[in-house]
């Protein structure tokens, strides 16, 4: 049969992320984040390679995905990286904080 093979490479020239977070000294909780946001996303640029005359059709039609689906895209991982870097902090509990009785 015919197989096509294709692939996309995206690079992203800037990314800004601004967080908060404090942490009780007595008892056995780390670092809490309180404020996580993506502040600045910058260029994204796409590659796409594999498919001849079309590559550079689709790269434009990517285009339309870093000019008008930023702000979307980064409401999109805002959540699950927020989430992700609080089960990373609460991994991380220092050894002070468990008991200072």
């Amino acid at each position: 049969g015919i197989t096509i093979g294709a692939g996309v490479t995206a690079d992203i020239s800037d990314i800004q992320i601004f967080l908060d977070a404090e942490m009780v000294l007595t008892g056995s909780s780390g670092l809490q984040l309180k404020d996580f946001k993506i502040s600045h996303l910058g260029n994204i640029s796409i590659d796409v390679s594999g498919l001849g005359p079309l590559d550079w059709i689709l790269e434009i039609l990517v285009d339309f995905v870093d000019t008008f689906l930023k702000d979307w895209i980064v409401s999109l991982v805002e959540g699950p990286l927020k989430d992700l870097i609080q089960s990373l902090l609460d991994q991380l509990v220092p050894s002070y904080c468990i008991e200072l009785n």
